[in-house]
């Protein structure tokens, strides 16, 4: 991807490696683009009128930059790359494709950081962050859209350090910025939970002296529900977190050795280039199955949104055989009643 290395200016990559790039970065476009949109369009659609979180939205915001990953990145790689093979010029396409991918690269190192707050301040201060999630939303839509500009103007520097130097920066910024958030304050937001959960328990110990109150008792149940609920999302981050960390390790380490490594060959630069490439193409794809298919409310909207394809518009292909095979109108009338039930489920809820 970068050709900065000063004994390998203006020597092209092997053809077998412009075109294997070119073949990887189509693949992952294809798994990446499909997993990303689905978890904007969850949000955005909102059928179940549950997922209007903070937690949410800078999931949202990740999974935007790894759509964008998806949807111009890998294409733009894809034909650069065959250019690159074909040994045609690509210098305009080169920066914009570098610079769209340090963009897709600070924002998800923001939103991690993002998330990581979001969750610290859900453990450590339950009542005032429940408060704030009252008519919250425009604050972090504002926190998002400051994100994307700090990104864009973080990654300008491409423009005046290089892209070698960049990448460089950007990967050991997310590695570092990883582990130490893995490592501190992911332990201190699990530790927070659990001691919760445990004072949550105590206090439910039965007294021989006190009448059992049933509401006090399903009070106490919806405090651990949602104590465990937290700590479901947590999890969920520390998975997203692993992945990060296993992804641009590698990455890094090759980079430093692209940098460093002084008897490497113009063909293994080359090649030290494109495969750390493709461990940061991979957490993209990844990411949306890390917490898309583990969170319940978003799994139930996504399931609900790919149930609407058929229902928008029209009757379902179920409740037109009902129809046609009792041949009444009455049979007729219950199935457009359940496909307008279904219907109103697929609407956009603001």
């Amino acid at each position: 991807m970068f050709s900065d290395q000063p004994n390998c200016t203006g020597v092209v990559a092997p053809k077998v490696l412009a075109f294997s790039t070119a073949a990887i970065s189509a693949g992952f476009s294809l798994i990446t683009t499909p997993g990303n949109l689905l978890v904007c369009l969850a949000v955005l659609i909102n059928p179940n009128r549950n997922l209007r979180t903070s937690f949410n939205f800078f999931i949202v915001n990740l999974a935007l930059a790894d759509l964008t990953v998806g949807a111009i990145t890998e294409p733009l790689s894809f034909v650069y790359h065959i250019r690159e093979g074909l040994r045609l010029q690509f210098s305009l396409l080169q920066m914009v494709h570098h610079y769209l991918y340090f963009i897709t690269c600070t924002a998800s190192i923001l939103s991690l950081g993002a998330l990581t707050a979001e969750r610290h301040s859900a453990a450590t201060s339950a009542r005032s962050y429940r408060a704030r999630q009252v008519n919250s939303n425009k604050r972090y839509q504002w926190a998002t859209c400051g994100i994307w500009v700090i990104s864009a103007a973080v990654s300008g520097f491409y423009f005046i350090i290089g892209p070698l130097v960049q990448s460089l920066v950007v990967t050991v910024t997310a590695v570092v910025l990883t582990f130490v958030i893995l490592a501190f304050t992911y332990l201190r937001i699990y530790g927070v939970l659990k001691e919760r959960t445990q004072a949550n328990l105590s206090r439910g110990i039965p007294n021989p002296n006190e009448d059992s109150n049933d509401a006090t008792r399903k009070k106490r149940n919806a405090a651990l529900r949602a104590i465990e609920y937290e700590k479901k999302l947590t999890k969920v981050l520390a998975s997203i977190l692993v992945c990060y960390i296993c992804c641009f390790i590698p990455a890094c380490v090759l980079i430093f050795t692209m940098n460093l490594c002084s008897s490497c060959s113009c063909e293994v630069i080359h090649w030290m280039r494109d495969v750390q490439f493709w461990f940061i193409l991979l957490n993209s794809a990844v990411n949306p199955y890390l917490y898309a298919w583990r969170i319940p409310h978003f799994k139930r909207a996504i399931v609900n949104i790919l149930k609407c394809q058929g229902r928008i518009g029209g009757i379902s292909p179920s409740d037109l055989s009902v129809s046609q095979r009792d041949g009444s109108t009455n049979n007729y009338d219950q199935s457009v009643t359940r496909r307008d039930r279904s219907t109103n489920q697929c609407n956009v809820h603001v």
